[in-house]
């Protein structure tokens, strides 16, 4: 059977706006149905025989996300987005970026413009550290959402790009806006990036060239989407990956086994924020292992690259941490894992709304 490319639309089943589905394959010049995700999971992808009147398709279930976001945040209707002064501590760095979220979901729903997840908290106060070493450096960030660990960097010097799914990517917009002129050099450039899809892999790089650091922070979180994440990590040509990883259930242990199945090196593995919840991993792709890096990223300290190796196999070997043994873990293999609630994010920061 073909398979349905994922898109956003109107589901025609459910009545659902701006959710993600597929246009179904239907014979030649008949119109096509869009049908969501969940829609399709129960009842499959034969279209429908004839289509609802119009006195059923009153206000859809989700309401409140029927709109497509305008082009510009200065055109967005008083109420419907939130933005944040957020400020950043890293020792005796300190920064502060504006931050355009959408709590309501009023454009955006998925959980990726909620809030400032608090790994995104986390690395960006671990690359504002060393800010002033990634000058120069093309920067990629992966799932950025509002990009504020991309922003913080851009600001330092660093050519970066923020990447995401397709129908997030105005929010990252917004935030740019929101942060840098039209004519700031420093202003993130934008641009879609569908984790296992080369095609989006192979724009960027005609556009940034091949980059030297893949940044992003709560992109390990479904085991269906390790592959394609991987791949897309490989794919952008990068010699150094630094990820931060919000620990859920077996999660992050699944993850570290596929990075050894893969033959990813694991160069740095600690704990970011000191209470085990936030883990930053430090990785080099399989065909960089015998290449010298050029631009060395900053790391931690030489202890903590001593201790990386120990960390990571006791995140591996922790039975309390995830499970009993390493047979139950691979048992579940396939199932979505449970996923703990995050803590607030340690932000200080102003609200209003626009």
């Amino acid at each position: 059977m073909e398979q349905l490319a994922i898109d956003r639309g109107n589901c025609e089943t459910c009545h659902q706006c701006r959710v993600l589905g597929s246009k179904l394959i239907t014979l030649p010049g008949t119109e096509q149905e869009f049908r969501c995700c969940a829609c399709i999971d129960e009842r499959g992808t034969a279209p429908r025989d004839g289509r609802l009147s119009s006195s059923l398709r009153s206000r859809p279930a989700n309401w409140w996300a029927s709109s497509d976001p305008p082009e510009e945040l200065a055109d967005v209707p008083p109420g419907h987005m939130q933005v944040k002064r957020t400020v950043i501590h890293a020792g005796r760095n300190t920064d502060c970026v504006v931050v355009v979220l959408d709590p309501s979901r009023n454009y955006f729903s998925g959980h990726g413009a909620e809030q400032i997840w608090p790994a995104a908290i986390a690395l960006s106060e671990h690359l504002l550290r060393s800010r002033d070493s990634y000058a120069g450096l093309k920067v990629v960030e992966i799932g950025a959402g509002c990009g504020l660990p991309g922003m913080l960097l851009g600001r330092g010097g660093a050519q970066v790009m923020l990447t995401d799914v397709p129908w997030i990517l105005p929010l990252a917009r917004y935030n740019t806006e929101a942060n840098f002129t039209n004519e700031d050099p420093r202003r993130p450039c934008i641009a879609p990036l569908r984790w296992g899809h080369a095609e989006d892999a192979n724009s960027i790089l005609d556009v940034l060239g091949t980059p030297d650091l893949v940044i992003g922070s709560d992109v390990v979180y479904r085991e269906e989407d390790f592959d394609p994440l991987l791949h897309s990590m490989a794919a952008l040509g990068a010699k150094q990956v630094v990820l931060s990883v919000a620990r859920r259930e077996c999660v992050l242990r699944l993850f570290l086994e596929r990075l050894a199945d893969s033959q990813w090196d694991i160069v740095g593995c600690s704990d970011l924020v000191g209470d085990g919840m936030i883990w930053l991993l430090h990785l080099v792709p399989p065909l960089e292992r015998r290449e010298p890096v050029e631009k060395q990223i900053p790391v931690p300290n030489l202890a903590v690259l001593q201790a990386s190796a120990s960390n990571a196999e006791k995140v591996m070997k922790d039975a309390p941490f995830m499970q009993s043994s390493k047979a139950r873990v691979r048992g579940r293999r396939g199932r979505r894992c449970k996923q703990q609630p995050s803590p607030s994010p340690r932000d200080a920061c102003c609200s209003s709304t626009v």
